[in-house]
């Protein structure tokens, strides 16, 4: 179980050692470096220090990130506000911040815990129900920090289709991208595929469901990560959305307008939404509302797994666009599919009053 924090404000304050305070996530520093410095000089020498060691963990030491690292390095040592690091700061510094300032977009705490059950895990629904065909993970490998990985594949079905069903209208080619996403969800869409080497494990897993590749109307591709669409080819007579991709078999691409403000309808309570960070901008994930267990998000890579606030940044494109997109999915998600772990539930508690 991790217990999860969308406050600013410092939880857990005066306690030592590994506590629940380090488990808070989505808290970061509300008010620039500068005010650390303004507000509490006699902290400036051990604040500096954990802001800088925590820089160094969560951008990571590769090659994509190190230049971006240096800069909001540099930004900590002149004392200027950088969005680029705050939101990587408060496990460094919740402890001994002073400032106590909450964030007016979010509050209360949130807390998840593991969804029992081993794949394939389905999630009822209606219109639309959520089957976890296979759970990612990603593993150390041997020597040299290699890892072992693949991607958290999930199917949606729509209770109107059934897998005796024989007849399947193409995807018209009139019309734009509206109707044409509408009229490829009536199908089964398949959220990620993973990678190639899971090919028969995929295979396997979508005739458990009844659904032969052919079935499939809608891919969905959260990011273009080859633990994540390694298998687009098993589908050549299904549409496309892949990151914001989105085209018709064959090859037509149509223009749609997906933004973090404009999510894409696919059906009653079905949205693709806007999720960037993880792969860069153009990341996506799956909202289907209206399940057993409340509202589900695929969240492809905005989620590694329960409990990553130690290490999602050092493999994000753009940590503070990932930031922003991990609070949205936990201001909404009631249960979040991870790509590359376990699903779990997201448990809203009423903030306790504050003395």
């Amino acid at each position: 179980m991790v217990l999860c924090s969308l406050q600013s404000r410092e939880a857990g304050r005066g306690r030592r050692g590994g506590g629940g305070a380090d488990n808070y996530l989505g808290a970061g520093l509300c008010n620039p470096p500068r005010l650390v410095w303004e507000n509490a000089p006699e902290l400036n020498s051990s604040v500096r220090q954990r802001l800088s060691a925590t820089i160094l963990r969560a951008y990571g030491s590769s090659q994509r990130t190190r230049s971006r690292r240096g800069q909001d390095l540099a930004r900590f040592s002149e004392g200027r506000s950088s969005l680029g690091v705050r939101q990587g700061l408060g496990v460094a510094t919740r402890r001994r911040s002073r400032l106590g300032c909450p964030d007016p977009a979010m509050s209360g705490l949130v807390r998840t815990e593991p969804l029992r059950g081993e794949p394939p895990l389905l999630v009822r629904g209606d219109p639309y129900s959520v089957v976890v065909l296979l759970q990612g993970y990603a593993e150390p490998d041997g020597v040299d920090d290699a890892v072992r990985a693949d991607g958290s594949v999930t199917l949606v079905l729509p209770q109107a289709w059934g897998s005796a069903s024989s007849h399947r209208e193409a995807p018209p080619e009139g019309g734009g991208a509206k109707t044409a996403l509408e009229e490829a969800a009536r199908g089964p869409i398949l959220v990620d595929t993973g990678g190639p080497w899971a090919r028969e494990a995929l295979l396997g897993a979508l005739a458990g469901q009844g659904v032969a590749p052919g079935d499939v109307t809608l891919v969905v591709g959260t990011h273009g990560h080859s633990d994540h669409i390694g298998n687009l080819g098993l589908f050549p007579t299904a549409a496309l959305l892949v990151s914001h991709d989105f085209c018709l078999p064959g090859g037509r691409y149509l223009p749609h307008g997906l933004g973090e403000e404009l999510p894409l309808r696919l059906g009653p309570g079905l949205e693709v939404w806007a999720t960037p960070g993880h792969g860069g901008q153009r990341d996506v994930s799956v909202v289907v509302a209206g399940t057993a267990l409340g509202t589900v998000v695929v969240a492809g890579d905005v989620f590694e797994r329960s409990g990553d606030e130690d290490s999602w940044q050092a493999l994000s494109e753009d940590p503070v666009a990932q930031d922003r997109s991990r609070k949205r999915v936990l201001g909404i998600a009631d249960v979040v599919v991870p790509g590359h772990g376990a699903p779990f539930r997201v448990i809203r508690e009423a903030p306790q009053p504050r003395n």
